[in-house]
C-alpha cells in the first residue's frame, strides 16, 4: 500500500570521543579520526539509498570538530558542526530550515546547536553540539546496511564486518575497515570543507 510506513525503527549514535552504538544494540569504542563510513546501504536494493559519513578532525589534544556528510537520492548535504555551523546543500551554504527543491529531504534545527535531516524514506540524522550524532533507520533496511553502525539485522554479535564482507574480531580493525583512506588524518583545514565527488 502506498504511503505506508514501516512499524519499527532502530537507533545508531555516536558520541564524545569514540564511542559507537550500532542499530543492533553493540557498543564499542573506536577513537580514530579521519572520515568514517557510519552507514550506508550495501549492494543492490530497491529501497533508497542513502550515506552517512562523519568526518572527525583533531583540534588541540582532546576536541574534534566533525564534518556530517549525508547523499540521499543523489542529494549532497554537508554540515560543519560546532562555533561557526554551516549547512550545505549540492555545494551551496543554505539556511536553516531548508527543503530539497524534490520534496524528499528537509532540514531544520532540533536545539540552538542541533540540526536534523529527515528523508521522506523514514532516516533522520540528528546531530547536536557537542559531538553527539543519531541515525534513525526504519526496519525495511534490515540486513543490507553497513558501516559504523551495523547492519541492522537484530544480531549485534554479527555487526563487525568490513565493506567487503569479512567478519573482523575487534572495534578497532572494524573501525579502520570503515576509515575513508583517501582523507589524510589530521591535514584537514577547519576553514575549508567540501563535498565527495561521486
Amino acid at each position: 500500500m502506498r504511503g505506508c510506513r514501516p512499524v519499527s525503527y532502530a537507533i545508531c549514535w555516536v558520541e564524545g570521543y569514540g564511542s559507537y552504538r550500532t542499530f543492533d544494540g553493540q557498543t564499542f569504542h573506536y577513537p580514530g579520526a579521519c572520515s568514517l563510513t557510519l552507514v550506508r546501504v550495501r549492494g543492490q536494493s530497491q529501497l533508497p539509498h542513502f550515506q552517512v559519513t562523519v568526518e572527525k578532525i583533531p583540534i588541540g589534544l582532546r576536541d574534534f570538530a566533525r564534518h556530517l556528510k549525508i547523499e540521499a537520492e543523489g542529494t549532497h548535504i554537508s554540515v560543519k558542526m560546532g562555533e561557526g555551523a554551516k549547512t550545505k546543500v549540492n555545494g551551496q551554504t543554505v539556511g536553516i530550515p531548508f527543503s530539497v527543491s524534490s520534496g524528499h529531504i528537509r532540514i531544520y534545527h532540533s536545539s540552538v546547536k542541533g540540526v536534523v535531516i529527515e528523508t521522506t524514506f523514514g532516516v533522520l540524522v540528528r546531530a547536536d553540539w557537542p559531538h553527539v550524532i543519531r541515525i534513525t533507520a526504519p526496519g525495511n533496511y534490515n540486513g543490507i546496511l553497513g558501516g559504523l553502525c551495523g547492519n541492522l539485522n537484530g544480531d549485534p554479535d554479527d555487526d563487525f564486518f568490513s565493506p567487503s564482507g569479512i567478519p573482523l574480531h575487534n572495534s578497532q580493525q572494524f573501525g579502520d575497515s570503515w576509515r575513508d583512506g583517501s582523507t589524510l588524518c589530521g591535514t584537514s583545514s577547519l576553514g575549508t570543507w567540501t563535498l565527495p565527488e561521486h
